[in-house]
């Protein structure tokens, strides 16, 4: 019954036709709405499904996957994963020029980029990746090897080849989302609206749980936010300063959570991902604070002032770089210490203190911003 069930679902996802020929592959629907939006305007591509949502099938498609089957999947460990060579055979037969992908740690991309040889690929990093990301086990179809890989600075140069992954070329330019956000839509204001920002990493399927249950993971994520929100409330009360809350889901969850412990002493901002809620919550505040949001490292490379707060107990969620901008494990009076000395900060100081860090986590050159970049990276293979 279980794999009638199975084989139902797999028939149920599946289209009798082709996928488009172009140029240009997107390798996952998930974030395709971004680089649709900010890089592939007037750029003609495909849009190639990789979470097992949809399965084309055509007699082209069978003949590259009967081929990619005996010659990838029979001879090479590795390679044994039936929809990795579902996925090699939709490649081959769109025969692209670049394939670009906005999910950066998606191993069969990787994988794909080792042995098709016709076209260019480049992973755009999406969010922070750490020792645990890069430490994870291979799966048959899984891959450390990417061609290109446009990321946020050398942090990530670094870090990769600590971690032995192989990355033909590396491309520090940035956060492709904070990048247009400040270089397109951010108006740069002299005054802004809160004092402080609170960035939101709540995630339902963690923070509504038995605490009984909680694994490890769960116990080092959920509770710096619970410590966070015991501290900041506080310091709010205490100093009148006025307080933001970028959510970053829809789920009503999230909303009543914060209401329950802030009440009327923040504004909460709905998440809106496409018209960069957060970053424009973050661009209309002082100061941010945040336990681990990639946007909070995307802002404190525009030059905002930053508190990263890692109350984990665990050394590897640590900011990169110590100093000011970072506080590890600390008690409510080191927590109000921290804070004070950024509000009272000179604003030239702080840019003097922050900019060699900052550059080393977010390599921003905003004469050439990530997704110009990118695009003329785009636009040169295809026109080739």
């Amino acid at each position: 019954m279980h794999f009638l069930l199975k084989v139902f679902w797999v028939l149920a996802r599946c289209r009798i036709c082709n996928p488009e020929k172009n140029y240009v592959v997107v390798f996952d629907r998930t974030g395709s709405e971004i680089l649709e939006k900010l890089i592939l305007d007037n750029i003609k591509h495909t849009i190639l499904p990789v979470r097992y949502e949809l399965f084309y099938i055509s007699p082209r498609i069978i003949v590259f996957f009967i081929k990619n089957f005996l010659q990838k999947y029979l001879r090479y460990y590795k390679y044994r994963s039936l929809y990795f060579i579902y996925l090699l055979s939709c490649i081959e037969y769109i025969s692209p020029k670049v394939v670009i992908t906005f999910i950066d740690n998606n191993s069969f991309f990787y994988a794909i980029s080792e042995v098709y040889e016709k076209a260019i690929f480049y992973a755009i990093q999406n969010g922070c990746r750490n020792k645990y990301s890069l430490a994870k086990p291979l799966r048959p179809g899984s891959s450390y090897s990417m061609p290109n890989f446009i990321c946020f600075g050398r942090y990530e140069t670094d870090l990769y080849r600590q971690y032995g992954r192989s990355v033909n070329k590396f491309h520090p330019v940035g956060s492709l989302i904070g990048g247009y956000y400040r270089s397109q839509i951010s108006e740069n204001k002299l005054k802004c609206k809160f004092d402080l920002c609170l960035v939101s990493i709540w995630r339902k399927h963690i923070m509504i749980v038995n605490p009984q249950i909680d694994d490890v993971e769960k116990f080092y994520f959920k509770n710096p936010i619970l410590i966070l929100d015991e501290y900041l409330p506080k310091f709010v009360e205490e100093s009148g300063l006025s307080l933001c809350i970028a959510t970053c889901s829809p789920e009503r969850e999230e909303i009543d959570y914060f209401k329950r412990i802030y009440g009327d002493r923040a504004q909460i901002i709905n998440c809106d991902r496409l018209n960069f809620s957060t970053y424009a919550a973050m661009d209309n505040s002082y100061i941010i604070l945040t336990t681990g949001s990639t946007v909070a490292y995307e802002a404190f490379g525009w030059g905002k002032k930053v508190l990263f707060c890692n109350f984990s107990k665990d050394r590897n969620y640590n900011f990169e770089m110590d100093g000011f901008w970072s506080i590890n494990n600390c008690c409510y009076d080191t927590f109000k210490k921290q804070l004070n000395y950024l509000i009272k900060v000179d604003d030239q100081e702080y840019a003097r203190l922050t900019k060699e860090f900052a550059r080393y986590v977010m390599n921003y050159d905003f004469s050439m911003p990530p997704h110009n970049y990118i695009r003329k990276i785009i636009t040169q293979h295809v026109s080739s």
